[in-house]
């Protein structure tokens, strides 16, 4: 082989890899840009929405454990009032007051393990969780301002 067809071949191969191999090799860019095992932890207001979602089933069903448990939870996040104007308006799945105009939400962890304590009622271990809870402190707060 002469030097001019050797340099002929390899031009040859360069561009059939550069037709042929180089798209095999690029980067899929289809899908989402998340790995399906990623874990995504959740913020403050994900979590004080699970604990009021939490506490409204244990209440409903009467279950203290559940009702403990959106305490536990509800007193790890810090919540703080923020200033501004709120429309009020009935919602018929949440419990009202006498004069029809709803309660607070969110319930506060204090208002939860009261309630836990109305429904663990004569059992002794129940009421001795739920005096525990009342008895610790918070094991760590994440902050969150909320809208009342």
């Amino acid at each position: 082989m002469t030097k001019y067809m050797q340099g002929s071949l390899g031009t040859a191969l360069v561009c059939a890899w550069c037709v042929v191999g180089a798209p095999a090799m690029a980067q899929d860019k289809t899908g989402t840009n998340v790995t399906p095992t990623g874990v995504a932890e959740s913020g403050a207001v994900a979590q004080l929405a699970m604990a009021q979602d939490l506490y409204a089933y244990g209440v409903e069903s009467g279950d203290a454990i559940a009702v403990l448990s959106a305490a536990r939870i509800t007193k790890d996040v810090d919540v703080s009032d923020a200033e501004r104007a709120v429309k009020s308006a009935a919602d018929e799945s949440r419990d009202t007051t006498e004069d029809g105009t709803g309660v607070d939400v969110p319930v506060d962890a204090e208002a939860m393990l009261a309630k836990a304590a109305e429904l663990a009622g004569e059992n002794d271990m129940i009421a001795g969780l739920v005096k525990d809870a009342m008895d610790e402190g918070s094991r760590g707060r994440i902050g969150v301002s909320v809208v009342i």
